[in-house]
């Protein structure tokens, strides 16, 4: 886990800054992915390329906080 957090933390939150321009929410939501990811794997669900679970999850939280 330590890994992936390593890796897709900034690329995570450069992300989020472009969808929210504001950096504060762009925390918030790089948090809210990484907790849904380790949630995620705590389930023990066969995952066949972390990529794209990883950035399916941001877009949704994403999507799900820009509705609200």
């Amino acid at each position: 886990m330590d890994k992936i957090f390593d890796e897709y933390y900034y690329k995570i939150y450069y992300w989020a800054i472009k969808k929210t321009n504001n950096r504060e929410d762009a925390e918030d939501l790089t948090n809210n992915v990484f907790v849904a990811i380790f949630e995620y794997f705590n389930e023990n669900i066969s995952i066949d390329k972390i990529d794209n679970l990883i950035w399916k999850i941001a877009h949704n939280i994403w999507y799900l906080l820009l509705t609200f």
